[in-house]
């Protein structure tokens, strides 16, 4: 196994870990979203939408590069894919960190809390991985995607503060 399949193999790890918690929040959103006032719960469900939309993406782009990890479109297809994450999952978090104070339920809160902060953790490990992939394989499409990544979580940072 080469260096970049191992990073390839790690980047698909991180993508399964990202894509399980960013539905863990989708789902928590959206349970959350029916006890709050109309126009949040318009925006909650909007953000968890987008997010579904490239975490299905995402999912897929992973199963078809597993079936064929050294298939150079597969492989660009998932970077693609990754790429595309980032924003609307940071997002989702963003609009869900917003809303935590409005929810009178401690249990959801907790809920809320804890998957915001299972996405962010899986978010910055993506990065990490992209980062061993550009060292691995130096392609210009992980630059776009870390530069993506970078600017999601600068915005999460600044969402937290």
């Amino acid at each position: 196994m080469t260096t970049k399949d191992a990073a390839l193999a790690a980047l698909r790890t991180a993508a399964k870990c990202c894509a399980a918690a960013a539905s863990g929040l989708i789902a928590d959103a959206k349970h959350v979203s029916m006890s709050l006032d109309p126009q949040s719960t318009h925006k909650l469900n909007d953000a968890a939408a987008a997010c579904a939309l490239v975490i299905a993406g995402l999912v897929s782009s992973v199963r078809e590069n597993q079936s064929a990890p050294r298939d150079a479109g597969t492989e660009a297809a998932l970077v693609g894919c990754i790429t595309n994450v980032a924003r609307p999952t940071s997002g989702l978090v963003a609009d869900v960190r917003t809303i935590i104070p409005n929810v009178r339920d401690s249990m959801e809160k907790n809920n809320l809390n804890n998957s915001s902060q299972a996405v962010t953790e899986s978010l910055r490990k993506m990065m990490d991985v992209m980062n061993a992939l550009k060292e691995a394989d130096g392609h210009m499409e992980v630059d776009e995607a870390l530069e993506n990544y970078k600017a999601a979580l600068a915005d999460l940072d600044y969402a937290i503060i």
